[in-house]
């Protein structure tokens, strides 16, 4: 899931993402992540949508088409 955070932009690199996620500061679906390796699964997706967010403000909607 680590990797999603940086191909849609809300992280600059793998690394900043992973020690985000130890600090707790990545969420799924207001979800927060509680460790890096954690994977996405369909299931994970709402009506098609899957909400990233980092920190507070930095949101990223991911869609299934």
């Amino acid at each position: 899931v680590t990797s999603l955070f940086t191909q849609v932009g809300l992280t600059s690199s793998n690394g900043e993402a992973r020690r985000l996620a130890r600090s707790g500061g990545l969420y799924v679906n207001d979800a927060r992540i509680e460790n890096e390796t954690q994977t996405v699964s369909p299931e994970d997706f709402d009506n098609g949508r899957l909400v990233l967010r980092m920190g507070k403000k930095k949101y990223h909607i991911v869609t299934i088409a």
